[in-house]
């Protein structure tokens, strides 16, 4: 559940929602050799990531909150 809330909340960071540009399968959540959550983009996604010029995309999760950082 908490990828696919992860997910979501990195589609309103972008402005985006799920749609179009954005799907469910547009995002995948991983993780680090020491457990942090690490994103990939793929497909439309990415194209947009590229667009709005954003470097670094950091994901916190956690039972109560998730907050999605983007840096250019």
């Amino acid at each position: 559940m908490s990828r696919f809330v992860a997910r979501a909340a990195v589609a309103r960071a972008l402005g985006t929602g799920i749609g179009e540009r954005f799907g469910l399968h547009s995002v995948q959540v991983d993780h680090d050799d020491q457990g942090r959550p690490v994103l990939s983009f793929r497909a439309h996604a990415a194209d947009l990531i590229a667009e709005l010029g954003i470097g670094n995309a950091m994901i916190s999760l956690s039972i109560e909150l998730i907050v999605t950082i983007f840096r250019k």
